[in-house]
């Protein structure tokens, strides 16, 4: 097998491996890491790298680090593939506005469903052609990131929890060798203990959902991505009370390639985590792969298409009467003969096509039943649960939170937020309300942030914000509410 290129792109670098596959040693060929000041100069540069630096390989197995992908468990009850991509298709409407692709697989717990914005996969998809490359597997970084588990060999066993910080994100997968659990993404900064700190409680929050609701016991932690990741190792080890490691391949990939650099790039093999997962495996292999697996559809386009096969079978029954009417006036035999049997063959292709209706309807009324229970999902429950998971990556812990509203308002969504500072010092209270608001105004998801100007003795304040992210508004419940 020729040597694959793994690939982590972002709008400010990308990095890059290439690996080749031999035996049990995997051989590492050449890596790079480019850093970019601007989106349009990102197609020029990578290719003048690779030619720089001796890149063989054309072919890349690229991860999107794009914050709008969706990672989600899903509950559902026993169905075939077929219902299986409406009901999942259905239900991303509601957490991402534009179109999108899909994959899914079936895990302990329900269905584990990917899903990143179609605009997103075409940037990308053009950017690597644009650098003179082809992608047949694009992915997210939490999948990247758990092809690493492979790397262990029959030593790794049992569920793992992998971390990696990249630049402004921590990922988090929670995975076996074959299969992905649980996937989560927050800002961080790491500029400080206090950074350390809510990195670690994170971490040991998604620890504490895999073991109490998927009731499944995490063997160890591994750590990749940015620097200090030494002091976290300890940190976690001391908060789960399991072994926690630093990601290094060394015993399972050959890097003697390297040459001089070799040394070097032994120090850096954290960072490029992602990138690694990404080469060592066969394109073949991958359970989820967005580029081979089902774009999401709306209903209204699987019954469009029962009734344009229906009204096409209109049209072929009247075409052939005009036929079949001709034919008689010609008073030709051998043409009439000729006609009858065209006439015999395409009923029987209209009968083909209203048994094939007759049982996409029987196959609605099963979906309408099994999927009844989905009713129940509401677009509001769906932006509470955005809304409140990006709160509690920005809110400091020195705030409490007395209420958040959401409404719907002209353009879009409007939040208000009211807490208090809990801690007694003034000048703290107003640096904590300082750093609070701060993240909202550079957090993707809140735009417009009007902060109250001032806090008093009761250390009490107020927010308004509006949503930048936009859910899919239902619109039989616009009509139904009052």
């Amino acid at each position: 097998m020729s040597s694959i290129i793994g690939m982590e792109l972002s709008e400010s670098y990308v990095k890059l491996v290439e690996i080749k596959p031999r035996g049990e040693y995997p051989e590492l060929l050449n890596y790079s890491m480019i850093e970019f000041d601007t989106a349009e100069e990102r197609s020029a540069k990578i290719r003048r790298v690779l030619k720089e630096r001796g890149f063989r390989s054309k072919v890349v197995h690229l991860a999107s680090s794009d914050v709008m992908s969706v990672h989600k468990l899903m509950e559902l009850p026993p169905m075939s593939d077929k219902e299986m991509k409406i009901v999942v298709s259905r239900e991303l409407k509601y957490e991402i506005a534009d179109d999108f692709s899909m994959g899914y697989q079936t895990v302990e717990g329900g269905v584990m469903v990917v899903a990143v914005p179609n605009k997103s996969i075409e940037d990308d998809l053009s950017l690597i052609e644009n650098a003179g490359l082809k992608c047949p597997v694009f992915v997210t970084i939490p999948l990247a990131l758990q092809n690493l588990l492979e790397l262990k060999g029959e030593t790794m066993s049992g569920t793992s929890v992998l971390a990696h910080l990249g630049k402004g994100n921590c990922y988090i997968a929670i995975g076996s060798r074959d299969k992905l659990f649980f996937a989560t993404r927050f800002p961080i900064q790491m500029e400080g203990d206090k950074d350390t700190e809510r990195l670690v409680s994170r971490v040991a929050k998604s620890f504490l959902f895999v073991k109490e609701h998927l009731q499944m016991e995490v063997n160890s932690v591994i750590l990749s991505g940015g620097d200090e990741l030494s002091v976290l190792a300890e940190a976690l080890e001391e908060e789960l009370k399991i072994a926690v490691e630093v990601f290094d391949p060394m015993g399972s990939l050959d890097i003697t390639r390297l040459g001089e650099e070799a040394q070097t790039f032994h120090s850096l093999i954290p960072s490029f985590a992602v990138p690694i997962g990404l080469a060592l495996k066969n394109p073949k292999n991958f359970q989820i792969n967005l580029l081979s697996t089902p774009k999401g559809v709306a209903l209204g386009g699987v019954w469009g298409g029962v009734r344009r096969k229906v009204t096409l079978a209109a049209g072929i029954s009247f075409i052939i009467l005009m036929i079949f009417v001709s034919v008689k006036l010609s008073k030709s035999k051998e043409q009439y003969q000729t006609n009858l049997a065209n006439l015999e063959s395409s009923i029987s292709e209209s009968q083909l096509l209203l048994k094939k209706h007759d049982e996409i309807e029987r196959e609605r009324e099963l979906y309408k039943t099994r999927a009844g229970f989905l009713q129940v999902l509401k677009e509001r429950s769906i932006l509470w649960s955005k809304t409140l998971e990006e709160l509690q990556a920005l809110v400091p812990d020195e705030i409490a939170l007395r209420s958040l509203n959401v409404e719907r308002v002209k353009d879009g969504w409007q939040v208000n937020i009211k807490g208090k500072i809990t801690t007694s010092d003034f000048f703290t209270a107003i640096a904590v309300y300082d750093r609070l608001s701060r993240a909202l105004k550079e957090s993707p998801f809140f735009t417009n942030v009007s902060p109250q100007l001032s806090i008093g003795e009761s250390r009490e304040f107020e927010i308004t914000c509006e949503l930048k992210w936009k859910p899919l508004i239902v619109e039989s419940e616009q009509e139904s509410s009052p």
